[in-house]
């Protein structure tokens, strides 16, 4: 055998030895198993170690998430409100701006820019004008006994201008005490003088009761209604209130004018609109459905003076029809979301809402949820209402069922919304401290 032959039989004797020995690093050893993963105490470390770094993490994405639509919601209003004061300046019949506050249905709020177009004679009893015992229309103008105010007719000022907030974010606006009652009416009695926010929450139709003497933080009562009801059974309690900011024509600062407004938002109601036309094939009588017109506002317009002479106001244009929402100006507004105003509470969200109102109940009207409040009275929630948005937060003694604030703002209050003046020339939204 050659010295080479005897080098390599030397070189495979020694590799197979090598292998044998089971000293190399990263090998296996004879007569051990490979580990093919994690022990279970392993796991259970790991598992441990990705929750507390999701327990860690949610609240600071649930904050940057909050603190992202609360800025979202507040440059939202103000483009709204910039909108409004834009088309009272621009405005071409020296009819002033506004900027429109309702809740829809789906849980959102909707602001919308809008005009006044004109103005009617209402009546403001809750019985359709041109009827002597609310059982019809077109009785004789000799039988009309009941009181009347003049009220202007707002609606949109273009298709597609208004601006929503992010969901669960809401406003309410500020009604003095005193400023539901009708004072312009001479009416014959405390039932006959209070249509805005006429609902129970509010103290209904009667002037006397405590709420209408209380200033409060009103919410847009505009999307609680039932979409079958006629007309002819809807109570003063069941008709749609909310506010606005009225900006003066050609100036554009917010105007002093206070009374009450009509403001055209046609429901998704088919109810009593065929006893107006039932084709739009029918000249005489298509005019009068709102709900094909293709822009509100010329809709109005057009509709004022046919509407007048045909005494038609109380159908279509007046706040007995389905299609408007009676509106007021304010000049504070609280901008806030309104799950945290439930928590405040000492309640829940009404899940069929997504806001502390019930759904509408034909025979109670508008209210709000007391079963989320441990059936707290009205005016208890109402006041805690008002007590939270204006910064008393940290509550008193009681609880649900009683006064749960303690009348008082100090160092233990953590203020949960934005509240909001509006400077008289400019009309610009100014924050105030709180």
């Amino acid at each position: 055998m050659t010295h080479a032959q005897n080098n390599s039989m030397l070189a495979m004797t020694t590799g197979i030895s090598g292998q044998r020995s089971g000293a190399t690093p990263g090998g296996y050893a004879p007569g051990r198993l490979a580990r093919a993963g994690f022990t279970l105490v392993e796991m259970f470390v790991v598992i441990g170690i990705i929750l507390l770094i999701v327990a860690l993490a949610v609240p600071g994405v649930n904050a940057m998430v909050y603190s992202s639509n609360r800025a979202l919601a507040e440059n939202n209003l103000r483009v709204a409100m910039g909108l409004a004061r834009d088309a009272a300046i621009a405005s071409s019949r020296s009819g002033d701006g506004a900027a429109v506050f309702l809740f829809d249905p789906d849980g959102q709020i909707r602001i919308v820019p809008a005009e006044v177009v004109g103005q009617i004679t209402d009546d403001v009893t809750g019985v359709p004008a041109g009827s002597s015992t609310g059982g019809g229309f077109g009785a004789p103008s000799a039988l009309l006994t009941r009181p009347t105010v003049v009220r202007d007719v707002l609606a949109p000022i273009a298709l597609g201008q208004s601006i929503s907030l992010p969901r669960n974010w809401m406003v309410r606006g500020y009604a003095p005490p005193s400023s539901m009652i009708t004072t312009e009416a001479k009416a014959p009695g405390p039932d006959d003088q209070t249509q805005w926010y006429a609902s129970e929450n509010y103290g209904g139709s009667n002037e006397l009761a405590i709420a209408k003497s209380e200033g409060n933080w009103v919410f847009p009562e505009s999307g609680f209604f039932d979409i079958d009801e006629p007309v002819a059974t809807m109570t003063p309690q069941g008709r749609r209130s909310s506010f606005m900011v009225r900006f003066s024509a050609r100036t554009g600062a917010v105007s002093r004018v206070d009374r009450e407004a009509i403001f055209i938002d046609p429901r998704p109601s088919i109810e009593e609109r065929d006893t107006l036309a039932m084709s739009r094939t029918d000249v005489d009588n298509a005019w009068k459905r709102v709900d094909w017109a293709e822009d509100t506002r010329k809709w109005a317009a057009r509709s004022l003076g046919r509407a007048q002479s045909q005494s038609l106001e109380a159908e279509i244009l007046s706040n007995n029809s389905n299609d408007t929402v009676l509106v007021k100006s304010v000049n504070r507004l609280a901008l806030y979301d309104e799950r945290r105003l439930a928590r405040g509470l000492g309640g829940r969200l009404n899940q069929d809402t997504g806001t502390i109102y019930e759904a509408y109940d034909a025979n109670q009207g508008i209210s709000f949820d007391r079963t989320q409040f441990a059936n707290a009275s009205l005016d208890q929630i109402r006041r805690n209402i008002n007590a939270w948005i204006e910064g008393d937060t940290s509550g008193g003694p009681g609880g649900p069922t009683a006064d749960i604030f303690d009348g008082q703002i100090d160092e233990d209050d953590s203020p949960d919304s934005a509240m909001f003046t509006l400077q008289g020339y400019t009309g610009e939204l100014t924050e105030i401290e709180q």
